[in-house]
């Protein structure tokens, strides 16, 4: 039977904070790297580590007979957070399978996609840290998730749409096809991350 008392649940929600930094800024320059394999196995080592934590919080969780409404909230944050390490995992994945036929300027198109990647897992890891101190500082780095997703979204549309307009057939749609399915796995990351933020608001704005 595991115990987790308070001071150690908080302790395992900074690793996994931690965790989704190091994702991210992992992820970020496998983005942009000619050679990704180490950077991609050590995502995969990152995201094994958050399922051990994972496990030792459930069963926490599993064995309070009256679960406190806190309790469930953080159970509600450690499903985003599982979820957003294992968008990273699916994104390395799709990344090895298809960079071999990216266009040849890729990592120069994307150098601002991947360094907000960076920035907003920084802003998300932040942001579940400060939630058990400042509730107030929680919700500006929630809104700079926000801001800086939108941004990203607008890049991949931008990119996505000026290779779509200046491609060249004749030698196949295999880049273009390469470059639209990193980017999806990409903007999936983005988007669990804003997920997990949106929990850290609900509960800001119920215990606040």
């Amino acid at each position: 039977m595991i115990i987790v008392n308070k001071k150690e649940q908080k302790e395992k929600f900074i690793e996994l904070a931690n965790l989704i930094k190091e994702c991210s800024q992992t992820f970020s320059e496998a983005l942009v790297a000619s050679d990704h394999k180490q950077l991609v196995d050590k995502i995969f080592k990152l995201e094994a580590r958050g399922d051990e934590i994972q496990i030792e919080l459930d069963s926490h969780y599993a064995q309070e007979k009256n679960i406190p409404y806190l309790a469930l909230d953080r159970a509600r944050l450690l499903r985003r957070i599982d979820d957003t390490l294992d968008e990273f995992v699916l994104a390395s994945r799709n990344l090895n399978i298809f960079s071999s036929s990216l266009p040849k300027d890729f990592s120069t198109k994307t150098a601002g996609i991947s360094e907000n990647v960076a920035i907003l897992g920084s802003y998300l890891s932040k942001a579940i840290e400060v939630i058990f101190a400042d509730f107030q500082d929680c919700l500006v780095l929630v809104e700079k998730i926000e801001d800086l997703r939108d941004k990203i979204f607008d890049a991949v549309f931008t990119i996505e749409g000026e290779y779509f307009k200046t491609i060249d057939t004749s030698s196949g749609w295999k880049p273009f096809f390469s470059l639209t399915e990193i980017l999806k796995r990409t903007v999936a990351c983005v988007v669990a991350m804003k997920n997990t933020s949106e929990v850290l608001t609900l509960m800001v704005y119920k215990y606040d």
